[in-house]
């Protein structure tokens, strides 16, 4: 049985669809890497849940720092929990 759910966004939009079914869910982490200054406006600003992280990437940075942006994601959505599904969305 599935109980605990961690979604990672990686294409260049935040997902605030994603994050309106998601917000104080449990079972349920959602994390953004995400530009900043892409749409839409609200991707800027604080998450509105415990289990919604938003990490900002500004235009023009490099593979590594993406990089490493993507592996913090990750390592806080396997962080205090046990994680039973990882799910990767990539703009759809």
């Amino acid at each position: 049985r599935i109980k605990n759910v961690g979604i990672l966004d990686i294409d260049v939009h935040f997902g605030n669809g994603v994050e309106d079914c998601l917000v104080g869910r449990d079972g349920y982490r959602y994390c953004s890497v995400h530009q900043r200054g892409a749409y839409p406006a609200n991707a800027e600003m604080d998450p509105r849940g415990r289990n919604v992280k938003k990490i900002l990437c500004e235009p023009g940075e490099g593979g590594d720092v993406w990089l490493g942006k993507v592996k913090d994601g990750l390592e806080w959505l396997k962080g205090g929990w046990d994680m039973d599904v990882l799910v990767v969305s990539c703009g759809y």
